[in-house]
């Protein structure tokens, strides 16, 4: 685990379910519309994003990251032509004559400059900083048992899965004889070759196969932890496997989608 919250299946079902709920929003324009604001964010806000596309990435890097800076892109006549989402891990704010620039770096390398009161933003957890809203270390210990869980799973599967035995064996003195012994036995008895039959020289006695149980995390603790990240990003089982109808559905609109649509704006 390095510490990222969309690098966890729960934590990135979480994000992805948040940000398809987002990417049906329909961007609405009232009044004069000199610019082609509405055109551009109902076709392609973006030479690479369509309009539901833009909206899921923006949601995605605000429920991720906390913020989500949206920066305006101009023609070489400092005209409007599109709008693109970036993340804060992507930027930097700089000052320059007194004037607060927002300097970005794109997926393909190339940074961009431009004057942070007209980049769009959008972000949540603000506290100590104005701008940006906090980190997730808050969730950082349920993350560890997320991880902690998914390795103990792992590990007690592979546990269960093994042939283990031990027995004693006359006639040698020496420990790297028995040793030797050892690994003999193996490659013959549990190799490729094997045939799933394990055999025993009459050297061998008081054979016992040690039997291994998979120790994996209870139920209960499992939904503890789950319960958790829940809480965490504001949603809930029913929301993730889509089953939330009703007063349910509205209430996560309500505290999850509106309020985000209503930044956006």
């Amino acid at each position: 685990y390095d510490g990222g919250v969309y690098e966890m299946e729960l934590t990135r079902a979480c994000i992805h379910t948040f940000a398809t709920h987002c990417s049906k929003l329909q961007p609405e324009i009232t009044g004069p519309d000199p610019e082609g604001i509405k055109a551009m964010l109902n076709g392609k806000p973006n030479m690479f994003m369509t309009s539901s596309q833009f909206l899921y990435k923006v949601a995605t890097i605000y429920e991720a990251q906390n913020t989500c800076f949206i920066v305006p892109i101009l023609d070489n006549f400092d005209r409007l032509v599109g709008y693109y989402p970036v993340a804060p891990n992507q930027t930097e704010i700089r000052e320059q004559n007194g004037e607060a620039f927002l300097v970005h770096t794109f997926g393909n390398g190339e940074r961009a400059a431009i004057e942070l009161e007209r980049v769009g933003i959008v972000s949540k957890y603000l506290y100590t900083n104005d701008l940006l809203g906090e980190d997730n270390s808050a969730l950082n210990p349920t993350m560890q048992l997320l991880a902690t869980q998914n390795q103990g799973i792992e590990e007690g599967i592979k546990n269960s899965a093994s042939f283990r035995f031990m027995a004693t064996v006359a006639n040698f003195s020496k420990g790297k004889d028995l040793a030797k012994e050892r690994k003999s036995w193996v490659e013959e008895n549990l190799g490729a070759d094997s045939g799933g039959l394990a055999l025993f020289p009459n050297t061998y006695s008081n054979v016992q196969q040690i039997q291994s149980t998979a120790k994996i995390v209870e139920p209960e603790q499992m939904k503890l932890i789950q319960g958790r990240v829940h809480t965490y990003f504001g949603t809930n089982e029913d929301v993730l496997l889509n089953k939330a109808v009703g007063d349910n559905w509205s209430a996560y609109y309500e505290a999850k989608v509106e309020p985000f649509a209503i930044q956006l704006s």
